[in-house]
């Protein structure tokens, strides 16, 4: 949230853990919230913004390293995305450290079980690492995020129990058919962007720089979305408004370049959204101005 308002541009390396089990991975990050962030600061900061992984870095160990680039801009620019398109297209990564790199066919295995019975534009990369490159602790998962036609885009993503971790352990198919079922789960709650990116979001919008109005169509809100627009409301006086949307219609996964009703098939999201709509506090970068 820094990086707009820098005076000059970022180049910073961040090292310690890329992957734990209950927080955003990097990859989730770089395919779920890098798209929502570029359309709020604009072309030029937006398509400068980069995140590249050089080193994973599996918790407890950590271990990974993360280049981190981004231009400054001016200020943030209001969004009105209330409208939801289609999903068209999964894309995954499968990644793997100072494992057999079998886990990564296996997981890929397992998310196509479940996403190839909607669609079969689903393609996945897999990453495996060894060596330095790996981290200090082993691990494997998967992240997932559907594409739509608007440009939205749904994530999820599962992984391995830590080392030493009392839990349950699961094998690789069994967490590919997790993450699987997790994006659904998002598909299912509608809305512009998924859970997980809400709050990011909601930060930028009370940030718009011409105090002009924004709105957004999310799902049902998460408890960590709810106590960051409490912190908005305290920090920047900003409060957002709340209005149920019905949808017209389900969205729909369908294959692209095929014949009509050929291979589509239909997940009913909620039969309600919500829209979000706040002013923004004015907030600009006093050396672009």
């Amino acid at each position: 949230m820094v990086a707009p308002f820098c005076k000059t541009p970022i180049e910073s390396t961040l090292v310690g853990v890329s992957n734990v089990p209950h927080d955003p991975s990097v990859d989730m990050i770089t395919q779920s919230w890098l798209p929502t962030y570029r359309i709020s600061v604009g072309l030029s900061a937006g398509a400068s913004t980069k995140i590249d992984i050089q080193k994973r870095g599996v918790y407890p160990g950590g271990g990974g390293e993360v280049l981190f680039s981004s231009r400054p801009c001016s200020g943030v620019v209001p969004v009105d995305k209330i409208d939801v398109g289609k999903v068209c297209r999964v894309r995954g990564i499968a990644w793997s450290c100072r494992v057999s790199s079998s886990y990564g066919q296996s997981l890929v295995s397992g998310a196509k079980s479940v996403l190839n019975q909607f669609l079969s534009d689903v393609y996945f990369t897999i990453d495996h690492r060894k060596g330095q490159y790996a981290g200090k602790s082993p691990g494997f998962g998967l992240t997932l995020w559907a594409e739509r036609k608007d440009g939205g885009v749904y994530s999820a993503e599962a992984m391995s129990e830590p080392e030493g971790s009392d839990n349950v352990l699961m094998d690789a198919e069994t967490i590919g058919k997790l993450a699987a079922n997790r994006l659904l789960d998002q598909i299912y709650r509608g809305g512009f962007i998924d859970s997980g990116t809400q709050s990011l979001a909601f930060v930028l919008m009370a940030c718009e720089s011409g105090r002009n109005a924004s709105r957004l169509a999310v799902g049902n809100l998460s408890e960590y979305s709810v106590c960051t627009l409490r912190l908005i409301q305290k920090f920047l006086g900003v409060t957002f408004n709340f209005q149920y949307q019905s949808q017209d219609n389900p969205i729909k996964l369908s294959e692209e370049n095929v014949e009509e009703n050929e291979n589509e098939t239909d997940i009913d999201s909620n039969s309600k959204m919500l829209i979000a709509t706040c002013f923004g506090a004015g907030v600009q970068n006093i050396n672009k101005s």
